[in-house]
Parts: C-alpha cells; structure tokens; sequence
C-alpha cells in the first residue's frame, strides 16, 4: 500500500494547487494537504470509479484511493442531522426498500453515499426516489467539495463511508417520487 502522500504527489496534483490556492486550506487544520485533496477528488470526479468497484464486490473491494478517503474522512466530526438524496431507482431497487421497511430489516449501502443538508439541492438531481436520513456518521465535506462554500453551486454535501447500515422508516408515494425515510444504525 501506497502512503497517502505518495499517492497524491503521483496522482492529484491538480487537486493540490486547488486546495492551496482556495480557501479550501484554511479549512480543517487537522487535515493534510494531501488528505483535502483526496476530499475533493471524489467530490470532482472520483466517486465514479471507487463506487463502482464498491458496489460491485459488495463492499469487499477497495483501492487505494477509496482506502485513503475513508481514513481521511474518519478524521473528521460526524454531522448528526437530516440529509437528503436524490436517485433513480429501478422498480426492483425500489421494492428492495419497501420489503426492508415493511420487515424492519436493515440495508447496507456498500460504496460511499453523497447526500446534501438541503432537500431542495437534492432534488435538483431530479429522480423517482427521494431520501431521507437521519445521519448519525456521515462527514460534513462541504468546505473542501469542489462543489462546495466558494463554488458556484454549493451542494452542502455530506459524505457517508461505505459499508454502512441504514434502517428503512418509511416509504411513501409523493405526487411524481418516492419518499424513502431512513436512519443511519
């Protein structure tokens, strides 16, 4: 395994000059340069690839970038509050929510799951479902999202790690989407 400031020397070097050249770098004094950097990758474009291999191996897989954001975003305090996300769901992905709800099961999500503290920006990512959630651990990354304070379009985003547990509330039909409630175990 890579250190994390290998890693990022090799493969985010854009993602550095950002943080430095932002305010960005004022932000959680905790936090490497390198580690706000790894941040704002998957806020950019790096969800796609370590999501992908998540959600695939059922949460058994990780490559080093996903290794080191989810150590990095263990640095940070948990944000306990409501969240909000927007998705399409195929009528089975639907109807997998609904069996958890009405047997009171739990639902794992595998891979890192974006949400936002606004209902209203969520739903801007327009789907048929809607969520809900009460976030006990999810890591409050708006100041270091390249979508984030200072951008032009702030997703107030709140990042969960993977492999966490949800428990379904509720779903209900609203007049075009689903409305999936849900708590974070």
């Amino acid at each position: 395994m890579k250190s994390i400031e290998k890693y990022s020397n090799e493969n985010l070097t854009q993602e550095m000059l950002e943080i430095k050249n932002s305010n960005r770098n004022n932000h959680f004094p905790d936090l490497t340069l390198h580690e706000k950097a790894i941040i704002y990758k998957y806020t950019n474009d790096g969800f796609e690839e370590i999501n992908e291999l998540l959600r695939n191996s059922k949460g058994k897989k990780i490559n080093n970038f996903g290794h080191f954001l989810n150590k990095t975003l263990n640095k940070l305090p948990n944000f306990d509050g409501l969240v909000y996300r927007a998705a399409h769901l195929s009528k089975l992905e639907l109807e997998r929510y609904i069996a958890a709800c009405e047997s009171k099961s739990t639902l794992k999500e595998y891979s890192f799951v974006s949400t936002s503290k606004s209902r209203l920006i969520a739903m801007a990512y327009r789907g048929n479902v809607v969520f809900r959630v009460l976030s006990r651990t999810g890591k409050d990354v708006e100041k270091l999202s390249k979508f984030g304070k200072g951008s032009l379009f702030n997703e107030k985003e709140v990042l969960f790690r993977p492999n966490r547990n949800f428990k379904v509330l509720e779903v209900t039909k609203e007049s075009d989407y689903a409305l999936i409630t849900m708590e974070e175990i």
